[in-house]
């Protein structure tokens, strides 16, 4: 009898054990801060202003860990401005629990509210552009029938964003039905832009004689025209290339600039470099810099010269920019002896000087440490402290073990902003050879803030 008692108090035992696991268990699992419970709270039992006070905090604050809550209110409230909030929210953080509620809004689009409808294609729109595994969920066919229901029935709003998805979703078997729409003497002429947009998504080849077309005809709108030419460098036809070289004559500044950008898409034959070329010297920076965006895509060696005149007299600090990292993209001792050339000009803008830096150590730090050490020995005597702590950070940001000597350099400087990008390149590459370094900085630094950045550089390297 008592061996029979026994073993009933070990049974109830472990069963009591079993219990406070679980309630263990369930209280970690809502182990909420004070506040974090409070919004959970609102957001299940709180009036509408309530709730949208919280939901535009949990906004501003990027909170994740109350989405299943903001779910459960999506789907529950009949407020609009609760639930746009909400799916403008899970768009920004490219959340996809929404999904079948925003296409639930979409099939039945006229017993909605239209501003719902806009938030719901815009939320959409938004994921289905986001390069995630999650982006690649399978969409309903329905959606597609939706979305050409809305385009022809739905405001002109509506139907945009509609074209829009419709081309975001990358549904090519519907460029006829959008070429039709387009000739439909019905159509809303706002809706156009968006339709020729929509094509260039699809990557429609049976669209590409109409969008020449439409660029030829230079009695067309002049937003058709841009927009027509970056459909064709979306599609990437070669056909489109004759016309988009004739369009660097156009009169508007703006049709050039798109004509650029679409050949940047293109393959690019020796007539279109030379046109290229020709155009860094287009009046229009916008045309500067798209030509100069796009000799970066075909390495163009011809261009070398004139984008080195650019980097150092173009008026405008983006084309300089931009035709700086464009001869970082065509290499070549020429333009590596010209990077060196302008980083140890200190007559040249900081800028200019930094992109430089940034170009020299991304293509070959070990051999640029050189020009770099030149440099800062030049720049301790002027004792220029804005850019040697500019050089201490990119050289910070740098993941490479050859970067040991310049951060030991920085370690020792006058300046504590210079220690502090120090440290952190040291943290960043485990330079555990410089713990002592470190060590003593943490524990002597007259500075309080390098001592706290030591010791968090101190953590990583154990």
């Amino acid at each position: 009898m008592l061996k029979k008692l026994n073993k009933i108090y070990i049974l109830l035992f472990f069963l009591s054990l079993l219990n406070l696991f679980a309630e263990g268990s369930d209280t970690k699992k809502e182990k909420l801060t004070p506040v974090l419970k409070d919004w959970k709270d609102t957001l299940l039992y709180g009036i509408d202003s309530e709730v949208i006070d919280v939901i535009k905090r949990i906004r501003g604050n990027k909170e994740r860990s109350l989405d299943k809550e903001l779910l459960t209110v999506l789907q529950e409230s009949k407020n609009t401005e609760v639930s746009k909030l909400i799916l403008n929210y899970f768009a920004e953080e490219k959340n996809y629990s929404a999904l079948d509620y925003a296409i639930n809004v979409l099939d039945k689009y006229d017993d909605k509210p239209e501003e719902l409808v806009i938030s719901a294609l815009s939320y959409i729109n938004f994921i289905t552009e986001s390069k995630t595994k999650e982006s690649d969920t399978k969409l309903p066919e329905g959606l597609k029938k939706d979305l050409i229901n809305i385009i022809d029935n739905g405001s002109t709003g509506l139907a945009a964003l509609a074209v829009k998805t419709l081309g975001s979703l990358k549904y090519s078997d519907q460029d006829e039905y959008l070429l039709k729409k387009y000739d439909d003497s019905e159509t809303d002429e706002k809706l156009k832009p968006e339709i020729i947009l929509a094509l260039g998504n699809m990557k429609s080849e049976k669209a590409v004689d109409k969008l020449i077309g439409i660029v030829k005809d230079k009695d067309n709108n002049k937003v058709l025209r841009m927009y027509a030419s970056s459909a064709l460098g979306m599609i990437g036809d070669k056909r489109a290339i004759p016309v988009l070289q004739q369009s660097f004559n156009d009169k508007n500044a703006l049709v050039r600039v798109y004509a650029a950008s679409a050949l940047s898409q293109l393959q690019q034959s020796k007539d279109t470099i030379n046109l290229l070329i020709q155009g860094l010297k287009d009046s229009s920076w916008r045309v500067r810099l798209e030509c100069a965006k796009a000799l970066g895509k075909s390495s163009a060696k011809a261009a070398v010269n004139i984008l080195q005149y650019k980097v150092e007299h173009d008026p405008v600090k983006k084309v300089q920019i931009e035709a700086l990292r464009t001869l970082g993209k065509i290499g070549g001792k020429k333009v590596t002896d010209f990077f060196k050339r302008i980083f140890k000009n200190k007559n040249q803008p900081v800028f200019i000087r930094e992109e430089t830096l940034r170009l020299l150590t991304d293509k070959d730090f070990a051999n640029s440490k050189k020009v770099i050490k030149e440099v800062l020995e030049n720049s301790s005597k002027i004792y220029d402290k804005i850019f040697i702590q500019r050089i201490a950070r990119i050289i910070s940001l740098k993941k490479t073990k050859d970067s040991s000597d310049l951060l030991q350099y920085f370690i020792k400087s006058n300046d504590p902003i210079a220690r502090i990008y120090a440290l952190r390149g040291i943290a960043k590459n485990n330079l555990k050879e410089l713990y002592s370094t470190v060590q003593d900085i943490s524990e002597n630094d007259p500075v309080r803030a390098v001592k706290k950045e030591a010791l968090s550089a101190l953590k990583k390297l154990k």
